[in-house]
């Protein structure tokens, strides 16, 4: 089974399995909704949360059990997300990190116990017909950097 194929499956089990809802309860929620809230029509920004689990980022020599760094290219309301990411989310398993940040933005979005992303992109809408931001929520693994990388970039309409 070719990984398009298996992430494919992955992705509806996740859809169709009832689950716990995170929701607006995780503390994740707020930082990241504000963050897509606040993209106006016409703009684009994005969130980078890099993570290594076992060693440093390739390329950095200091011995380290993990490594994480967050990018918002100067966004201060993506800054706001990024200290949160810093502060709560997960180094080992960034899988769970995307599943929380779509929870948070698609609280209709529910995964099931036992499921793990890894290498996938998601496509929604946030706010309203009028007015919100298409939102890609995008986990993949950058080899160069030897780190998963979870993306969260909002187009403003």
């Amino acid at each position: 089974m070719d990984i398009s194929r298996t992430s494919f499956i992955i992705l509806l089990a996740a859809f169709m399995c009832p689950a716990k809802a995170s929701g607006n309860n995780d503390p994740f929620c707020k930082p990241i909704n504000t963050f897509v809230e606040s993209i106006k029509p016409g703009e684009i920004h994005e969130i980078k949360f890099l993570t290594a689990w076992g060693s440093n980022f390739k390329g950095y020599s200091e011995p380290v059990l993990s490594a994480k760094r967050c990018e918002y290219q100067g966004y201060e309301p993506a800054s706001f997300a990024c200290k949160v990411l810093m502060d709560s989310a997960s180094v080992e398993f960034a899988g769970k990190n995307a599943m929380r940040v779509v929870s948070c933005l698609s609280p209709e979005t529910q995964f099931a116990s036992g499921i793990q992303l890894e290498n996938v992109s998601l496509y929604f809408s946030h706010g309203t017909d009028e007015r919100g931001s298409e939102v890609v929520v995008d986990l993949s693994e950058d080899k160069t950097l030897g780190a998963m990388v979870l993306k969260v970039v909002a187009n403003g309409y």
